[in-house]
This record gives C-alpha cells, structure tokens and sequence, in this order.
C-alpha cells in the first residue's frame, strides 16, 4: 500500500494579516459593527485565529484603505463615509443610492435645455437639431461629494422638468422618468470603465486632478424601445461596490 503524505507550508504573518483583512473588510462592507466599533484585538485574535502582532498588520492594512481610524480611549473604529458605499446598481439609478438612505443626498447643478450635440443626438436616436433636457446632478454621501452625473433627455420626453414639476433632487433617476415623467422603462444599457478626473470634476468632488474614478454609462429605453435617457456618471472609484449574482439555467428534463 502506498502512503500519501501532503505537506503544507505555514503562513506568513503577511499572509494571516491580509487574509484577516479581507475577513474584516467584509464585515465593514456588511454593516456588520453598526456602533462603527471594531472588536479589540483580543477578541479578533480569538475569533480570526491570529496573533495580535498578525490583527494589527491587518488593521494597519484596513487604515491604509481608509476604512478605518485609531480613536485614543476609544479603540477601532469605521470611517464613516465608509461603511455603506454607494451602490451603482440599475435599479438605483445612473446617480445611485436609494432615496430611504440618510447618509445620501443630492444637489442639482444645472438644468438647461440645449440642442443635442452628435454624439447625444445618435445615442438617444433623435434628429441633430432636436433639443434635449440636460441636468448635471451631484450626489453626496456623509456630506462628500461621491459622484457626478450628466444627463441627457429628448426635450418632447423631458419638458415637464424645466416646468419644475419632477423633483430631481430627491428621487433615483428611473424614478424620475417613471413617477415624474410617467414613462415606463422596458431595460437599460451599461457600461463601465476607468477613468480619471478631470479639473472641471476634481472641483465639483473636492479631489486632485487625475483621481482614480469609475464612469459608469448608461442608456435607458422606455416601452416600444425608444431611447428616454443617456446618462454618464464618474464616481469616486474608493466609494464604489459592485455585487451581482449568478444562477445556473434549470436544466433541459
């Protein structure tokens, strides 16, 4: 008979540390310290099953990502501004967050009605000459910009917000065009990329020229497939979190 034996190399300290980081990392993400406390380094030592030299590389590695802060007295705690991203999901909108979120917010910085540049007037399929509705819309987190979003609508479709009659500051974007439009959306395109900012959008975001960013593109279609709404929005790429799901088809009997 023969004997297999399998061996295996003990982790480094790095390692333990970085793996007791993604564990803690994704107890932030989830809410999961909800008074912002982490666990002293006693507990994370018992529960991680890790050496307090090992929990604090981890916890060095977190304040490095900015996830959280060392308060004298106090002990661990999350940055604020960290602890629930902003969402990027569709059903959010091209701006984000849910409306029956405290932490979020949005200011309108402009609204106009313009005549649709090439570019706008071949993605929504609208004629050169038309106008559109534009709306540059900023949203907050804690108080901190995290996004910027421009926004274009066929002006026949958009009319009723120069009226003043959609309230764009506090509602999602597909809200506005359902509930304040009364447009059904039938589907909407995505499209994700990095990017960086520009002077014009480290201003409205309070960040360095050439700060990291995520642009997130997106067209929505209404019933009958006619483009409604091509929007582009550049969220601050330390903000963002992206979740999905997979399923696997039933299979043919």
């Amino acid at each position: 008979m023969t004997t297999h034996r399998t061996s295996r190399t003990p982790q480094s300290r790095a390692e333990v540390a970085r793996r007791v980081r993604d564990s803690l990392r994704r107890d932030i993400r989830s809410a999961r310290y909800p008074d912002g406390l982490l666990p002293s380094e006693s507990t994370l030592m018992a529960s991680e099953h890790a050496s307090r030299t090992a929990v604090r590389m981890a916890l060095d590695l977190l304040r490095t990502e900015g996830l959280v802060k060392r308060v004298q007295g106090v002990g661990t705690i999350v940055t604020a501004d960290r602890q629930r991203p902003v969402s990027l999901g569709p059903n959010r909108g091209v701006a984000g967050p849910r409306r029956d979120r405290d932490d979020v917010s949005h200011e309108v910085l402009s609204v106009s009605a313009e005549v649709a540049s090439p570019s706008v007037a071949a993605q929504l399929e609208i004629d050169p000459r038309d106008r559109v509705v534009f709306i540059e819309r900023m949203t907050r987190q804690y108080g901190r910009a995290v996004s910027l979003a421009s926004i274009w609508l066929p002006f026949v479709l958009a009319e009723p917000i120069l009226d003043g009659a959609v309230d764009l500051p506090d509602i999602g974007f597909f809200e506005v065009i359902e509930l304040g439009l009364g447009l059904e959306i039938a589907g909407s395109e995505h499209s994700v990329e990095a990017t960086a900012a520009d002077e014009a959008v480290a201003r409205v975001l309070a960040v360095p020229t050439g700060t990291p960013l995520l642009l997130l593109g997106t067209l929505i279609r209404v019933t009958g497939g006619r483009p409604a709404a091509l929007a582009y929005s550049r969220g601050r790429a330390d903000g963002v979190r992206l979740e999905f799901q997979t399923t696997r088809p039933p299979s043919n009997p």
